[in-house]
């Protein structure tokens, strides 16, 4: 596959593509034979924002300034990444290449240099996403994502942040975080079975025989059931190795919230369930007294 022709300004600074399994120099392009481009709107359906800027003008730059007032990134700073510049650069490289996620956006505009950021799709395959001068790009919180240099061995970014800097790295698996909770609330990401267990969510038993009856395709279609009150059904589908939910629509329904905030609904509701059942066994249990007398 050729590639793709430019008709977006951004194009011209930010091209993605899946990459092969090889296990050569992390700072080839590792293309696929042959080659699978990602346009920019199959990334913003990952959640992945992105623009093109005038690098040289950064500082006085009001596209710049209205992004990030309109986003709220009130933080901002400068790495460069090469082995003359960052302390400890062996060990930061490999702390950057693992696979990891943040609890809050990764924002990065490319000033100088390129680089590749790597970030894993709705069917967990990785996508290679190469940024150079004059591109800015934004990985939403909880998505699983990696960095590393190219070949030209230099790239400096201005890192932004809303509110004041958070670098933790959560190297995988960790799934049960509210940002990556957050992220598959709000896009078609993988979700753990057990999170959505602990939230108060039950598969139906037809969903149940169909996650044990055998399929050539390792997606298998399921309800789950929320008890919240009210009946209320949510189609979505499972993944049987390794085990993930992947929510046909917005999880977010069941609370009216875009986010996972109100992450402590989600425990009341497991409590009224276990309260729930608890009434139903004394009520069945008064009723087999009843019949008895």
């Amino acid at each position: 596959m050729a590639a793709p022709e430019i008709k977006d300004p951004r194009e011209e600074v930010i091209q993605a593509w899946y990459i092969d399994d090889s296990d050569e120099d992390q700072r080839l392009p590792h293309h696929r034979e042959p080659k699978e481009f990602v346009s920019l709107e199959q990334l913003a359906a990952l959640g992945v924002l992105s623009w093109r800027l005038d690098a040289d003008k950064h500082e006085t730059d009001e596209k710049l300034k209205n992004i990030r007032e309109e986003r709220g990134y009130s933080y901002m700073d400068f790495c460069e990444v090469c082995p003359e510049k960052l302390p400890n650069y062996e060990e930061m490289i490999k702390s950057f290449f693992t696979e990891h996620l943040h609890s809050d956006e990764e924002i990065r505009y490319c000033l100088a240099g390129s680089g590749y950021f790597d970030l894993r799709d709705q069917d967990d395959v990785w996508i290679r996403v190469w940024v150079k001068k004059g591109g800015m790009i934004v990985f939403p919180a909880g998505i699983y994502h990696r960095f590393t240099l190219d070949s030209d061995n230099y790239i400096k970014a201005m890192r932004l942040f809303a509110g004041s800097p958070i670098w933790t790295p959560y190297y995988r698996p960790h799934d049960h975080l509210p940002a990556r909770f957050a992220l598959y609330a709000m896009k078609p990401e993988l979700a753990s079975v057990s999170v959505a267990l602990s939230m108060g969510l039950l598969f139906t038993p037809q969903s149940q025989s169909q996650l044990a009856s055998p399929s050539p395709s390792p997606w298998v279609s399921l309800s789950i059931v929320s008890l919240n009150g009210i009946d209320h059904e949510q189609e979505g589908f499972l993944h049987k190795s390794p085990e993930s939910w992947t929510p046909k629509h917005s999880i977010s329904s069941y609370t009216g919230s875009r986010s996972v905030t109100r992450w402590g609904e989600w425990r009341k509701l497991r409590s009224t369930l276990v309260i729930t059942r608890l009434i139903v066994i004394l009520l069945a249990s008064f009723a087999r007294q009843k019949l008895e007398y």
